[in-house]
């Protein structure tokens, strides 16, 4: 529950950065939203333009649990965009990637391993939070590693 709220919060205010430049007076309704919670809350806002850029309890350190996923998939969408993947890209799921020790509800579903388009590794990634798509997308983005 305490993820879900943190993950709304941050993309409610990612949006709402994208329309209104006026910094101050966002960091200010953010912080009277953040003091009314019983939470510890991480938001970090970065333009081209350093004065618009923002921090709030930047000096602390999160656990990115799943958040990270959303920015991975969305990687993989520009990547399409450029013509470099497509959605209707058949991807081989092997045995061998479907690691025990990951929580992946298309482990479960294949065991053997599947080929799938590139649109249901997305899905899986984003929506079930599936490490094995998201592992198959972090190979795909940086093939020989980081």
């Amino acid at each position: 529950m305490k993820i879900h709220f943190k993950l709304t919060v941050i993309l409610f205010f990612t949006i709402y950065c994208q329309f209104f430049a006026q910094i101050n007076k966002l960091k200010a309704k953010m912080e009277g939203i953040i003091t009314s919670k019983h939470a510890v809350v991480g938001i970090a806002v970065k333009d081209s333009n350093p004065k618009d850029t923002l921090s709030i309890n930047g000096n602390r350190q999160f656990p990115l649990q799943s958040v990270f996923k959303l920015h991975i998939a969305l990687a993989v969408l520009s990547k399409i965009d450029q013509g470099k993947f497509s959605l209707n890209q058949k991807i081989k799921i092997d045995k061998k990637d479907l690691l025990s020790d990951l929580y992946s509800p298309i482990r479960d579903r294949y065991p053997n391993g599947t080929t799938l388009p590139l649109s249901k590794i997305l899905e899986y990634t984003v929506s079930q939070s599936d490490n094995v798509c998201c592992e198959i997308l972090l190979r795909m983005l940086w093939p020989a590693g980081c």
